[in-house]
């Protein structure tokens, strides 16, 4: 682990994303149930928070409890009707996910913007930015956040399915929960 308490790159589970589809073993669409059973042995989902217009996140752990300090790899997030919209990968501790091959988290973000948009130049037509100008890739359904480990910051990128994928990187239309935001003050 890393100064910060940043996990170095081969102490990762090493994730890929299929966008709009699935992010590793959790699949979006599945149910709770489904993406406990999806990811059994790799985390463990622990805090349930009820967020605004009935959506329930889960924070999941890679320690089960009583193994050790939990370190949160991820939070996901399910609509009211229990289908898996949204994962958020923790930058300091969370899984490798990669993409077209390029590596998405606990990178420095300003290195990862400029590897990832020419990658989206090559499948996407290029990034767009979210109102706090997080990188988001449209046909990808990725926006590629910043997270504080200590003194630096780290890219956290949050995912979204196809059918929550509309506006996804406009903080004021978006699904994505607004505790995903950085805070803007103007």
């Amino acid at each position: 682990m890393s100064l910060w308490g940043i996990l170095d790159e081969a102490e990762r589970l090493q994730w890929e994303c299929t966008p709009f589809e699935s992010v590793g073993p959790l699949c979006f669409g599945m149910s709770k149930t489904e993406a406990e059973a999806g990811a059994a042995g790799a985390l463990e989902f622990w805090a349930r928070r009820p967020q605004r217009d009935g959506v329930i996140s889960w924070t999941a752990s890679l320690e089960p409890c009583g193994r050790g300090p939990r370190r949160y790899a991820a939070d996901l997030y399910f609509t009211p009707s229990d289908e898996l919209f949204c994962v958020a990968i923790n930058g300091r501790f969370g899984p490798q996910v990669t993409m077209g091959g390029v590596r998405l988290v606990g990178r420095v973000p300003s290195e990862l913007e400029v590897e990832f948009g020419a990658y989206c130049d090559r499948v996407d037509g290029g990034l767009r930015y979210s109102i706090s100008a997080d990188p988001a890739a449209k046909a990808l359904g990725v926006v590629l956040c910043a997270q504080r480990a200590g003194d630096v910051a780290v890219s956290r990128p949050v995912f979204v399915g196809r059918k929550w994928g509309d506006m996804f990187w406009d903080n004021s239309e978006s699904w994505i929960p607004s505790v995903e935001w950085p805070q803007i003050y103007l």
